[in-house]
């Protein structure tokens, strides 16, 4: 998965900016075919980045998609969910911050990882192909949080009196 270079405060004691992501406009089709999935569609708007893309995906069961990557972002992959009530969305980005920082390690990229859940207005009657749709007056802000993966261990190594020693 690729790297997002996400810009950097000017002074290495000012953090990094975490993306949060904006999600409005959700449009859920279902599908009584068994082999032609109900799709999903929303805007997802990139806090750090502005960038603003509409997101059209298969709903596997009529319930799921996952993408590993967004056609315009290939660091954010997401999760979709949805029932006839509502649904979750989680994001998943991978994330390098390049601070003159001692912490930060640009060979363990982390990951800003978010989620959040939705109301769906659906007609009353349960149709084949309906439409239900979510957030179209207003939105949903999914706040980033960073996770970073732990580093592999110090490797051991033994000296010629067999004692330990550990570089790192």
């Amino acid at each position: 998965m690729a790297t997002a270079r996400v810009e950097c405060a000017p002074t290495p004691t000012d953090a990094c900016k975490v993306p949060n992501w904006t999600v409005q406009n959700i449009s859920v089709t279902y599908s009584n075919d068994t082999y032609t999935p109900g799709s999903a569609t929303f805007n997802v708007t990139n806090s750090v980045t502005s960038q603003v893309e509409t997101i059209t995906c298969p709903l596997s069961f009529n319930t799921l998609c996952r993408l590993d990557s967004t056609p315009l972002d290939p660091t954010l992959g997401l999760y979709f969910q949805v029932n006839l009530g509502g649904g979750v969305i989680s994001f998943n980005q991978t994330w390098t911050c390049e601070t003159n920082n001692s912490m930060a390690n640009p060979s363990l990229p982390s990951f800003v990882q978010g989620s959040g859940e939705f109301e769906l207005a659906c007609p009353e009657e349960v149709t084949e192909d309906m439409t239900c749709t979510g957030l179209t007056t207003g939105s949903l802000l999914v706040t980033g949080a960073v996770v970073t993966p732990i580093p592999e261990p110090p490797e051991i190594i033994e000296d010629e009196d067999q004692s330990e020693i550990t570089q790192g």
